[in-house]
């Protein structure tokens, strides 16, 4: 995968917990169980996270390519990897806000390409929808007034 290009690296042999979103905050935190039948964890890449998230973030046209991974990734059956990169840009988003001018993207295009049956699905558009309307950006990245 090109996680490493988007400071990004996949925790092999590590399961994603079952996720939980607190609803008042729009923070997203992993407790007990699987989730989706075992969803593979992405983690910044510890080398390069901040330089490549902070080009992600001012560098709209890399989400395009983001939303194209995550269909190819569906269509060769790997929604475990899918699931876990989606999961891991949510929470950059929502939890840690290095990631927020993509907030929008996430939402409107990374969330839908999961599975419809998927568990995580309506957690991660949960925590989206209440990080925007806390958030102090636009989708565009534009300070609200």
């Amino acid at each position: 995968m090109m996680l490493d290009f988007y400071g990004c690296r996949l925790l092999e042999g590590v399961q994603l917990e079952k996720a939980v979103g607190d609803q008042s905050s729009g923070k997203l935190f992993s407790m007990c169980s699987d989730i989706d039948g075992g969803v593979h964890t992405v983690a910044r890449c510890e080398s390069n996270w901040q330089s490549r998230y902070t080009t992600l973030n001012r560098s709209s046209h890399n989400w395009l390519r983001i939303t194209r991974i995550l269909h190819f990734l569906r269509e060769v059956g790997r929604t475990d990897w899918q699931a876990g990169f989606c999961f891991h840009l949510a929470n950059e988003i929502c939890s840690n806000g290095v990631l927020e001018r993509a907030a929008g993207s996430c939402r409107k295009f990374w969330i839908p390409t999961l599975p419809e049956d998927s568990l995580l699905r309506p957690v991660l558009n949960d925590a989206m929808l209440v990080f925007e309307s806390n958030s102090r950006t636009t989708a565009k990245g534009w300070k609200k007034t």
